[in-house]
């Protein structure tokens, strides 16, 4: 799977968003936003995931996750999630590419 790294807390699929959330997409309620992205502008929708996201020893509860209106199949055609830095603000990301291993600690 390959794997974009951005700004976007998590980018997930219209069926996945609702798995995770317990809501609907299309709820007039959840909170929208209108962004550009390659020159598109894309809608997206934001909603409180209902558990928590686990690496390890690291956990964030119930982060908010997005989906996008519309069709972008072109835009992510060969990206099968997005999972970007809000998850880790306030904490460092450490990658031991020699070893394969990654830690997450606290920034003070």
């Amino acid at each position: 799977m390959r794997y974009l790294s951005g700004i976007h807390a998590l980018n997930l699929p219209c069926a996945l968003l609702t798995h995770l959330t317990n809501r609907n997409p299309a709820d007039p309620t959840l909170q929208r936003s209108v962004a550009s992205s390659w020159g598109n502008m894309l809608t997206l929708v934001r909603a409180p995931m209902k558990g928590d996201i686990k690496l390890g020893n690291y956990a964030v509860s119930q982060p908010d996750v997005y989906y996008i209106d519309g069709d972008v199949s072109a835009l992510f055609s060969h990206i099968d999630g997005i999972m970007g830095n809000a998850l880790f603000f306030n904490h460092t990301v450490i990658l031991d590419l020699k070893n394969m291993r990654f830690g997450i600690i606290e920034t003070k």
